[in-house]
């Protein structure tokens, strides 16, 4: 499990383009965004924090 989690993030840093393009050009709300969602971190550091809460089973709010 660890090794697919792994290679999901990789992936996913490593994949073209910014899924804050659309923000109509304002710069500075993408990155309020970004840091609201925590994407200003080191990927390690991301990595990190999912899985502690995986291993607490708190898998976010839910969009229902």
């Amino acid at each position: 499990m660890l090794v697919v989690s792994s290679a999901a993030l990789t992936l996913a840093r490593l994949a073209p383009g910014d899924q804050f393009v659309d923000f109509g050009g304002n710069q500075a709300a993408a990155d309020a965004e970004r840091h609201r969602l925590g994407l200003d971190r080191p990927w390690a550091v991301q990595y990190a924090d999912w899985l502690s809460h995986v291993v607490r089973l708190a898998f976010g709010t839910s969009l229902a």
